[in-house]
């Protein structure tokens, strides 16, 4: 790849990659910039934690277990800085529409009854700003 862009070859070898591309193929997936833009700095944070060392080489992850863990023990550390009072209390227009959409029996409900609610949940939604 060249310039953060990626470009397939039509041949497959034997052995490790010398690169990650999981981060490029989920940017050509369409995935959100936010969630490219948090996997590349959860890849960065990886390849500091080795090293710089390549796939097969002294200090890297020489299984996917291993690797996962070190990923998994980021996002462990990171729920463990995180507090429920750190977290907004949700807005009451919010809660009432969340309750309400919760209770509505949506395969009861006809096509013209679904627009009706949805409608409905979206002007409380709007009035409410």
């Amino acid at each position: 790849h060249t310039d953060g862009q990626l470009r397939f070859l039509h041949t497959v070898a034997d052995g490790p990659c010398d690169d990650s591309y999981g981060v490029q193929v989920a940017a050509l997936a369409g995935l959100p910039r936010s969630v490219v833009e948090r996997a590349t700095d959860l890849l960065a944070f990886l390849e500091q934690q080795a090293g710089g060392a390549r796939a097969g080489e002294l200090g890297a992850p020489q299984t996917r277990d291993s690797g996962q863990a070190s990923l998994m023990g980021y996002f462990a550390a990171a729920a463990m800085k995180s507090t429920p009072s750190e977290h907004p209390p949700v807005p009451e227009h919010v809660a009432s529409v969340s309750e309400r959409l919760n209770a509505t029996q949506v395969d009861e409900l006809s096509p013209r009854e679904a627009l009706d609610v949805l409608y409905a949940l979206k002007n409380d939604m709007e009035g409410a700003r």
